[in-house]
């Protein structure tokens, strides 16, 4: 976690005439990822891994597939842009197509994950305004986790870091603490990803999109539950003796 991730304010309660205190917000500033010829992607971000939402950018386009793909990363010394080079012509198709078929994966790992990225946010505890999402394993080993005022973003630096640092063919569910939204989708399975799960529910076209991909999607609700909207296939039921993790 970066140190200008955030910005210390001095204010004061005027509704109970408070004296003042200092609390953190969020930075949010521009940075643009360049694929000369054929991409330019401006978004507003909190500073820290920008090579990797790059990559991240890349990966969610098809443009990219493995580490092979990948020639160059110069992120420019302003720490305003990000260039990239790739080693040969993109996909002719980079539109997800229905995904094979996965292991499946048991609920109580799934609620798990949930659980492991909520306490590893770094950046929420002390600004209350960050999204999340992590990259996991089948077993519940988290492989990447990205933090971020844009939860899109925040999905382009798990996946773009699991990519650089070649653990994303171990990759078996992106966990998000934002709500699932068609475009997600559609970037975890452009990566090859078969499930995803979050604290929020997911949009309508999201599990429109799902069915259609054979996408697992499921809501980890505090109950605790682990509700499957698409892509049944992809989990299983959580074992008899198994205790879902309550934190």
């Amino acid at each position: 976690m970066r140190k200008d991730a955030s910005r210390g304010f001095e204010v004061r309660d005027f509704l109970h005439n408070k004296r003042p205190e200092g609390l953190r917000l969020i930075q949010e500033l521009p940075l643009e990822v360049r694929l000369p010829g054929l991409l330019t992607r401006r978004t507003l971000r909190t500073p820290g891994d920008d090579e990797a939402l790059a990559v991240g950018v890349l990966l969610g386009q098809g443009l990219v597939r493995t580490p092979a793909d990948l020639k160059s990363l110069a992120l420019d010394p302003s720490g305003g842009s990000v260039t990239c080079q790739i080693t040969a012509d993109p996909p002719a198709c980079r539109v997800p197509r229905a995904l094979p078929s996965s292991p499946a994966l048991d609920a109580w790992i799934v609620a798990s994950m949930a659980a492991d990225l909520r306490e590893r946010q770094g950046l929420h505890p002390i600004t209350r305004s960050t999204h999340a999402v992590a990259v996991f394993a089948a077993d519940g080993t988290m492989l990447s986790l990205g933090e971020d005022v844009g939860r899109h973003n925040a999905m382009d630096k798990a996946m773009g870091r699991a990519f650089l640092e070649g653990s994303l063919p171990r990759a078996a569910a992106v966990v998000l603490t934002c709500r699932i939204n068609a475009e997600a989708v559609r970037k975890a399975a452009l990566a090859g990803l078969c499930a995803m799960a979050s604290i929020s529910r997911p949009t309508v076209q999201a599990v429109l999109l799902g069915r259609r991909l054979g996408m697992g999607l499921a809501l980890v609700a505090p109950e605790p539950q682990v509700l499957v909207f698409s892509g049944g296939q992809r989990f299983t039921p959580a074992t008899p003796s198994a205790t879902f993790p309550t934190s």
